[in-house]
Formats: C-alpha cells, sequence, structure tokens
C-alpha cells in the first residue's frame, strides 16, 4: 500500500513569495521585449526614410550630371545644324566640315 502513495506524483505547491516573483519578472520581460520591438520599428523607419532620401538625392545628382552633358552635345548640334553646307546636305566636299 505504501508503493501506490509514493508512485502517485505530488502536486507542487509554490509560495506565495514564488509566484510573486514570477509575475514581477514576466512583467518586467513583456514591457522589455515590447520596448525592443518599438524600438526595432522605429529604427527601421528612420533607416527606410534616410535610405530612399539618399536615393533620391543620387538620382537627382546623376540626372542633373547627364542633362548637363546631354545640353553640350545639344549646343554643338545647333551649331553645326546652322552651318549652311549642313542644311544643304554638301558635307563631302566641304573643307571647312571635314577639317
Amino acid at each position: 500500500m505504501n508503493d501506490t502513495k509514493s508512485a502517485s506524483p505530488r502536486p507542487i505547491h509554490l509560495g506565495f513569495r514564488t509566484s510573486i516573483i514570477t509575475v514581477f519578472i514576466a512583467a518586467v520581460l513583456f514591457v522589455g521585449l515590447t520596448l525592443v520591438y518599438l524600438s526595432f520599428q522605429r529604427v527601421s523607419a528612420i533607416t527606410q526614410t534616410a535610405a530612399s532620401t539618399f536615393i533620391e538625392k543620387v538620382a537627382q545628382l546623376g540626372a542633373d550630371r547627364i542633362d548637363s552633358q546631354f545640353k553640350n552635345i545639344r549646343d554643338c548640334l545647333e551649331v553645326l545644324g546652322g552651318l549652311p553646307s549642313i542644311q544643304s546636305a554638301e558635307i563631302d566636299d566641304n573643307s571647312s566640315c571635314t577639317a
């Protein structure tokens, strides 16, 4: 008969102090993890804003540089288009255009 009593699992009794400590640790962990998550969301938003601003600035600088290079080419073409020999398509024998 003693074997049956010792074989049955004993119920676990937690004291008042242990349960209060457990609740306090759970609350601290919950608040801490919530703050970490919110901080991560904020950092992600800041990083995304900074990256998009950087990409926009680089794109604008690249577009300005390409536009200035094409402006030089357009200016040269306007000068060449103003020559009478080019307007009349007589370039083969013209020494001023081939020089």
